[in-house]
């Protein structure tokens, strides 16, 4: 149903994709920053939503800006978005929304960009080692023991998520072919913990809230789920999606052409499977970054369609003839 949204409106659709994570990240600043107000939940979700999805495409949207005013605005709006990351201390988010921005500049001969942003970065950060030396200390100590490790210094770079790794695998290598059932989790020693009954037949699962255990992966989780004769269909879907990802960046750098309505989209397919590998929500169908992300894997399938049957056409003032000449599906005019 999602797709029907994308049929013969996509340049407009994709405009709105834009305007739309403008907006909602002033929105969420506001709430965040401005009242102190989670409206996303837990940091984890604050961190999934922007580095999957309002970074990828933000960048995009200023890359592709048609006037000076419209860049400086997406602009900022990706830096407001990069100041929420590092809000959400969420490692996972942080390192989806570094790798679509990498990928995304690669693939569009755009290095430059990325130059200039390290040097930004590296910049600030020396400029306020100078004007208080005690602070940026007391910075970046803070950075490493609460985005690198966790608060978990002991336990390594990845202890925070050893744990739910290692009792995944153990449910595994218990029921290897068939799995647990899909969304259910094998409770084991919390099957029945105090006067509620937490069996999976109750539906009643276990984290720290006492009401789910944690994966700390999507792909295990869906392993443990399903296990690996469930798997067969899943591989087949997450290898379609991984191709798609790939014709798309190669079509990027064959072209060199940011016009092409399917350069969002791809990074943040890229963005959701790298954060996937950190976080269970992939395949959780009731939540709304996973219906999201389906969606545009859909999306995603139908501009790769268009771009290759449909004939050129753009009504953006592209100065470069050769980006003229490919320019696809961004504008349907």
């Amino acid at each position: 149903g999602g797709r029907l949204a994308l049929v013969g409106r996509e340049a407009k659709l994709l405009r709105g994709l834009v305007v739309c994570c403008e907006v909602i990240v002033y929105i969420t600043a506001i709430a965040y920053l401005g009242v102190g107000e989670p409206i996303w939940g837990n940091p984890n979700s604050l961190g999934a939503v922007i580095g999957v999805v309002f970074v990828p495409i933000l960048l995009w949207g200023m890359i592709v800006a048609e006037s000076p005013s419209q860049r400086y605005r997406r602009m900022a709006a990706l830096f407001i978005s990069g100041v929420l990351l590092y809000v959400s201390v969420s490692r996972a988010s942080m390192l989806a929304a570094a790798t679509a921005v990498f990928v995304l500049c690669v693939t569009l001969r755009m290095q430059r960009l990325l130059v200039k942003g390290a040097f930004a970065v590296a910049l600030f950060l020396a400029f306020s080692a100078v004007v208080d030396p005690s602070h940026f200390a007391s910075f970046t100590s803070s950075l490493t023991s609460q985005i690198l490790y966790k608060g978990k210094d002991e336990e390594g770079l990845l202890g925070s998520r050893l744990s739910p790794w290692q009792e995944t695998i153990a449910v595994i290598k218990e029921r290897p072919y068939f799995g647990s059932g899909f969304g259910t989790s094998y409770m084991g020693e919390f099957a029945s913990r105090g006067t509620l009954s937490l069996a999976p037949s109750a539906g009643g699962l276990y984290t720290k809230e006492g009401t789910n255990r944690e994966h700390g992966n999507s792909y295990l989780a869906l392993a443990e789920y399903v296990g690996i004769i469930g798997l067969i269909p899943f591989g087949f879907l997450l290898f379609l999606t991984i191709r798609m990802i790939y014709r798309v960046c190669l079509k990027l750098r064959r072209t060199n052409n940011p016009y092409i309505g399917a350069a969002p989209l791809a990074a943040v397919l890229l963005a959701g499977l790298v954060h996937a590998f950190f976080e269970d929500w992939l395949f959780a169908v009731g939540y709304y970054l996973c219906v999201f992300f389906w969606t545009v894997a859909f999306w995603t399938c139908d501009l790769i369609s268009t771009s290759e049957t449909a004939p050129v056409r753009s009504s953006l003032s592209v100065r470069s003839p050769s980006i003229a000449a490919t320019a696809d599906v961004f504008s349907n005019r």
